[in-house]
């Protein structure tokens, strides 16, 4: 049910093809019913949509996360970041006081494929994939900005209605490909 609220492309695409079919039989009949129920499918896919609109799930959320997470960074803003991350992760708060600072970011992209999964439970957890693209220097040195290419993984868990950082790894950029090929194979 997730995908229905996700994206409104399965509504739109279904309502449509079946609104079509029914007027084409509408048309070809010249019987009534046929554009009473296409009305009927019109008015179910416009509350669809809505629908899909006004509820966010929780890899919506978590996405969104991801996207102020990347601003934060983009503005070079510390607190800001360790406002993302859970408190009683001390070790990451502290990594993140340690080496942040050493950093001047610049554009940050995190590339389309994202996955993100999540776990029901107390308290409800996800765990989210991707390649990212990121401008940036070191800080306080005289360097051109440069590209960096990173394959990141993030853990969030849900603390007081938002979904924050509880553990992060990031490695050379096809490691996300090699960990999927061999899951396969």
């Amino acid at each position: 049910m997730s995908w229905l609220l996700e994206s409104p492309l399965p509504a739109l695409l279904g309502g449509g093809m079946l609104t079509v079919l029914l007027i084409s039989g509408w048309v070809q009949t010249a019987r009534t019913w046929p554009l009473f129920v296409a009305a009927g499918v019109l008015l179910v896919t416009i509350s669809l949509v809505i629908l899909e609109r006004a509820v966010e799930t929780d890899r919506e959320q978590v996405t969104r996360t991801l996207e102020q997470i990347v601003q934060v960074v983009e503005d070079n803003n510390l607190q800001g970041l360790l406002d993302q991350i859970h408190p009683r992760k001390e070790d990451i708060l502290a990594r993140a006081r340690r080496e942040f600072p050493n950093y001047k970011f610049g554009k940050i992209s995190i590339r389309p494929n994202l996955e993100v999964t999540t776990s029901d439970g107390e308290p409800a957890k996800a765990h989210a994939t991707f390649n990212v693209v990121a401008d940036g220097s070191i800080a306080n040195m005289r360097m051109e900005q440069g590209t960096v290419r990173r394959w990141v993984e993030v853990d969030f868990e849900q603390h007081q209605g938002k979904w924050l950082v509880v553990g992060y790894d990031h490695f050379e950029p096809f490691h996300g490909m090699r960990d999927t090929y061999s899951d396969r194979y």
